[in-house]
């Protein structure tokens, strides 16, 4: 099939899941439309109780004995708008911008993250359906739910529908030249405390916006020394708070999803300082945030202005302030070979009537760490009198340098392409740990399209690797009935 055939009929694909809102824990329309899709290309098809979508393809006449290739990508996108775009993500479809070199999204994120992976692979699954001469093994096609949120999809599938496999590609990385044999494990963490309202003793009350900053994604970009907007309204607080301000919290919130770096941040604070008086000193904080991030963050913007006094404020806010300065965010540690081994980021920090949260989300490709981290965060929580809650942490991806899969998945791309790939164990959470975790005999890779910007509204898909990914994916499942 040319190129340009390739691209129209994914892109199709991708259409149709794009219209249908996937926020993580609301797959249920994606999920149901995948299941009719698969099914009227002739699969057996089934949903388990957590909402996974598991659908199998026969292998070609004399290919029965090939062993099983699982190709799997998740339903959920991370769901963001640009400031001041009206955006609903329960109720919205994606508005789809394409130009001659990429495909984006008008004032949000796409969801080619990975929404893409869904799409290739059903357009992989109808090139066999429609050509039933090609050679092919018995495959099966497993869509996650919640993969954005902590991969509940892939933690809770049933062990059963990996046990009778053999290889597994996951569709779910982001450059097209990358075959991915490890990554990182992960572990998402909520502090909460609940609220309890005073008045506030200060005299004037402000608003303090942070926004403009990079953001992206906290695993994949974490290295490039991005700032935290969260991190960054902390420490303005601390510096107010050192300067006489007494600063008292009545509302703070950042960040738009857990495992993006925080591009936004607001806070409403009730001090003693005038404007005279606070003015001077966030002025000092911009043009030192500046000295230090200006090459990196040169759209970071910082303003502060007055604003009606609240009724109440948080009644120990110096303990909110000392926890999001205490907690670590951006990279931690590289490995000899200069590679991100540990990182956390605080993603998201709201508040309601009743509760104040914060999500915190370290990872590491050395198990151990993730523990130790884990264990420092207690610590802090009870220093800062935060309640505390670890989820059980995802293992990292051990790789294996011998995998046959990634062998001849390599010398497919360089056949087609001219170049071998980049083989590389990646910083950012993958479901493939999980599957590795529940069957360790799996040969697993993960390959994808080239998505740029993930996880913020400026995500854009880069066309002409689309079908670069696609003729990867259907000439690998060929030769690996090479031997029948």
């Amino acid at each position: 099939m040319a190129a340009e055939n390739i691209l129209e009929t994914v892109l199709k694909e991708f259409s149709a899941l794009a219209a249908i809102p996937r926020p993580s824990k609301h797959e249920e329309a994606v999920g149901k439309y995948l299941l009719e899709r698969l099914s009227a290309l002739g699969l057996t098809v089934e949903r388990d109780p957590i909402g996974n979508v598991i659908a199998d393809l026969q292998a070609s006449d004399g290919c029965e004995n090939v062993p099983r290739t699982i190709m799997q990508a998740h339903m959920d996108m991370v769901c963001v708008a640009a400031d001041g775009v009206d955006y609903n993500p329960l109720t919205d479809p994606i508005k789809l911008i394409r130009d001659a070199e990429y495909l984006r999204a008008e004032g949000t994120s796409l969801g080619a993250d990975d929404g893409m992976g869904v799409a290739i692979i059903v357009s992989v699954i109808k090139s066999f359906v429609d050509e039933p001469d090609v050679k092919h093994g018995p495959l099966r096609a497993i869509f996650t739910v919640a993969e954005e949120i902590g991969m509940f999809g892939a933690k809770d599938l049933d062990v059963k529908y990996l046990t009778d496999a053999h290889y597994l590609i996951n569709c779910d990385s982001e450059d097209a030249d990358d075959l991915v044999i490890g990554s990182a494990g992960s572990v998402y963490i909520d502090f909460t405390r609940s609220l309890d309202l005073t008045a506030p003793r200060g005299a004037h009350a402000f608003r303090l916006t942070l926004e403009g900053l990079k953001g992206g994604h906290s695993g994949l970009e974490i290295h490039t020394g991005r700032a935290n907007a969260i991190k960054v309204l902390a420490e303005l607080l601390s510096t107010l708070d050192s300067e006489g301000g007494a600063v008292e919290i009545a509302a703070i919130k950042g960040g738009k999803a857990t495992n993006a770096i925080a591009d936004s941040a607001e806070a409403i604070i009730v001090t003693a300082l005038d404007a005279e008086e606070l003015t001077p000193i966030v002025n000092r904080f911009a043009d030192a945030f500046n000295r230090k991030y200006g090459s990196i963050e040169p759209d970071f913007k910082l303003t502060a202005e007055s604003v009606d006094k609240p009724a109440s404020v948080i009644g120990d806010g110096g303990n909110v302030i000392k926890l999001l300065t205490e907690l670590r965010s951006g990279m931690i540690k590289m490995t000899t070979a200069e590679l991100t081994e540990t990182s956390a980021n605080i993603g998201l920090v709201s508040m309601d009537d009743e509760m104040l949260k914060v999500r915190y989300f370290p990872r590491s490709s050395v198990d151990a760490k993730l523990l130790e981290i884990i264990d420092e965060v207690r610590s802090i929580a009870a220093r800062c009198k935060f309640d505390v809650e670890a989820r059980k942490p995802s293992a990292a991806w051990t790789p294996d340098f011998d995998s046959r899969l990634a062998q001849l998945m390599n010398s497919v791309y360089a056949r087609q392409n001219g170049r071998s790939m980049n083989v590389k164990v990646i910083h950012a959470g993958l479901e493939s740990s999980w599957f590795f975790e529940k069957n360790r005999a799996l040969d697993i890779v993960s390959i994808g399209t080239t998505n740029e910007h993930i996880h913020s509204p400026r995500e854009r898909l880069k066309l002409s690797t689309v079908p670069v990914q696609f003729n990867l994916i259907r000439e690998t499942l060929i030769g690996l009935t090479a031997n029948v």
